[in-house]
């Protein structure tokens, strides 16, 4: 039996990848909704989970798929990504209002013959956020570097100008991983050395024991 975890970006497949290791779990392949192979998408796309939906619904009518992982990001705390992810379940599936919360695995019918467990998690830190987000607080290095942004931040703000969150911590954590956490000699081929995928796969500089990846976690042992 295999799974299927569908992911927002790349950058989130690694990430999700990094934690899945760290938990030891075997059985699990990846969809990317924003993909190499795709249209990247500036956030979010009904049109694009249903066809990713619609293709592993497809695949598992003659494949071993048991269950799917939908992980997205929370963003603002007021989104209503339930309601996101159910209308597009609805449009695949058939079925209304299939979650209520996260974490739980919910059934879900490929035909009159065959069933597809599906389970839903939201990204995020204290209800709001994205992977940068929580990224920037599980780090595990030193920041002298990326730490400094917030100065810059603050000169933008006597000019009335300033990042929003979401773009402070996209740049907090490229800085981190480019300038903190590497050494001269990788900073020459930073295209190979210091990017996302060799930061979390092949770098210790992310503590994958911090609480605020509890609920994740527990979420992805349901895939064990």
């Amino acid at each position: 039996m295999k799974n299927s975890l569908i992911v927002e970006s790349k950058n989130d497949k690694f990430f999700d990848r990094a934690v899945i290791k760290h938990l030891e779990i075997t059985n699990t392949e990846y969809v990317n909704i924003c993909d190499e192979n795709y249209e990247l998408l500036n956030g979010l796309s009904h049109d694009r989970l249903v066809t990713v939906l619609d293709t592993i619904k497809n695949k598992a009518k003659k494949e071993n798929i048991e269950r799917i992982g939908i992980i997205i990001d929370q963003d603002k705390a007021d989104n209503n990504r339930i309601d996101f992810v159910n209308n597009a379940i609805k449009e695949v599936f058939g079925v209304p209002q299939l979650f209520t919360k996260t974490g739980e695995f919910k059934t879900a019918p490929i035909d009159s013959r065959q069933t597809i467990d599906i389970a839903t998690y939201f990204t995020n830190v204290n209800n709001e956020g994205e992977l940068e987000t929580l990224l920037k607080q599980i780090k595990k290095g030193d920041s002298v570097y990326a730490d400094k942004l917030a100065c810059w931040q603050d000169c933008l703000r006597m000019e009335r100008k300033e990042l929003k969150k979401k773009d402070f911590d996209k740049l907090w954590v490229q800085l981190y991983i480019r300038y903190d956490q590497c050494s001269k000699k990788e900073q020459k081929q930073a295209d190979g050395k210091c990017n996302f995928e060799t930061s979390l796969l092949q770098k210790d500089i992310w503590d994958f024991e911090h609480e605020c990846l509890s609920n994740l976690k527990n979420f992805l042992c349901l895939f064990k």
